[in-house]
């Protein structure tokens, strides 16, 4: 065992629950022959807790979706501050971009900046996105065109391709018709990519029972802010 590793962790986990300043201290206790116990000292003091969360300022879309949803914030004003509290919080966010078409950004580009108040065990939490957010990411994409493969597995050989609209269906032995597949493609050219419909259009295709497996692929299309998804089925 190591006893400053320890109590070094039980003190990283004190603190990523609020406590900040609290001590962990450790004395070994020999009993009998050639035996030891170590004894752990925990010191809680106060905990911190939220005194306000900002968002950020509306000054771009980006920024003006996350304003818009901080009424459900999982970071109340005064509860007690705790790190998984925290990346809930960018999950949140990440997930409600995604459903706005932003299917480049990452909990990761999500800052919480939390500034503690002297004397009053209290923190100021602030929601920012981090500089270093790539461009394609502080972006919302729309469904330009959709590409479906009917058997990836044979798609080196000749296909023929059928368009209809927006829709390209890429067939090898025209097994499929696109008008039974049309309905379980919830991504619709012209509209904003959303997660939700990502799934869904995975969730039906894999449940017919002459799919064996579905995958989707995004590709932005040239300098734009288009998308274009092809299916392998």
């Amino acid at each position: 065992t190591n006893p400053p590793q320890v109590a070094a962790a039980i003190q990283n986990r004190m603190f990523h629950n609020g406590y900040f300043h609290s001590r962990v201290t450790y004395d070994t206790i020999l009993s009998g022959h050639r035996k030891a116990r170590y004894q752990y000292l925990i010191t809680l003091l106060q905990p911190y807790r939220f005194e306000s969360i900002g968002f950020p300022k509306a000054t771009n879309d980006l920024t003006s979706k996350i304003n818009s949803i901080q009424a459900g914030s999982i970071l109340k004003k005064g509860d007690i501050y705790t790190l998984d509290a925290v990346k809930k919080e960018r999950t949140r966010i990440d997930q409600d971009l995604k459903e706005k078409g932003y299917i480049y950004f990452n909990p990761e580009f999500i800052s919480v900046k939390a500034d503690t108040v002297t004397g009053d065990h209290q923190v100021r939490a602030e929601v920012t996105v981090k500089q270093e957010t790539p461009p394609e990411s502080r972006k919302p994409y729309t469904i330009r065109k959709v590409f479906i493969h009917d058997d990836h597995v044979l798609e080196n050989t000749l296909a023929d391709t059928l368009q209809f609209g927006n829709y390209y269906l890429i067939s090898q032995h025209k097994a499929l018709r696109f008008d039974a597949l049309q309905q379980g493609i919830f991504l619709k050219p012209g509209e904003q990519y959303a997660n939700s419909n990502y799934m869904h259009t995975i969730r039906y295709m894999n449940a017919l029972p002459i799919i064996r497996n579905a995958n989707i692929k995004f590709s932005p299309y040239e300098k734009t802010d288009s998308l274009d998804a092809t299916l392998y089925l």
